[in-house]
């Protein structure tokens, strides 16, 4: 059992260091090393386990991995080592994370306690905007926003969503989840 834990250990440790690009990335990355790298679970198993994390609140990945590890556990060795099993994988999963935003966050202050940190934001900071516009004019084409010539409906309601963010979330400062919410219902209504 403890051979069990230690590579349960290793293997969380190295998907939380390692692990990059979100929930969807880490679940394949999951997937991986519990079915193809150690066969732990069978594919039917591991897919129970999704369809489980996918119903409980919070992170996927972060959910998948303690049941995989009590998926793991449970049958060969009972309850409590399968409990001791998710402690050891969430914590494994998780502390990375952790260590990680601690480091950068006192990077990030020593860097703006700094003259040559505040000289590098100074020079950031105009550049936000025009990085959120170009991304924006980016997006602007006939997939997203529709064209004139082709459906001049759809790219007025398109043009007038975007002028009604911009302005409810700039001028009168509301919340981008509340402003999300009401182009999703102005765009069911007006399509």
């Amino acid at each position: 059992m403890l051979i069990i834990c230690f590579s349960l250990l290793l293997s969380f440790l190295q998907i939380g260091l390692f692990g990059w690009g979100g929930p969807f990335a880490l679940l394949s990355y999951v997937q991986h090393e519990v079915v193809v790298e150690h066969g732990w679970l069978t594919s039917a198993e591991f897919a129970d386990v999704m369809a489980l994390s996918r119903v409980l609140p919070g992170d996927v990945a972060l959910d998948a991995a303690p049941l995989a590890a009590y998926r793991v556990l449970a049958g060969e060795y009972g309850t409590g080592a399968a409990i001791g099993g998710i402690v050891v994988a969430f914590t494994a999963l998780a502390v990375p994370a952790f260590a990680l935003s601690a480091l950068m966050g006192r990077f990030r202050e020593r860097l703006c306690s700094s003259d040559v940190g505040e000289s590098i934001l100074s020079l950031l900071r105009p550049m936000s905007p025009g990085l959120i516009a170009a991304a924006a004019i980016l997006l602007m084409n006939a997939d997203n926003f529709g064209s004139p010539a082709i459906n001049p409906w759809q790219f007025g309601v398109s043009l007038f969503l975007f002028v009604a963010t911009l302005v409810g979330s700039g001028y009168y400062r509301f919340h981008p989840l509340f402003m999300i919410v009401l182009c999703g219902l102005a765009g069911l209504l007006l399509y």
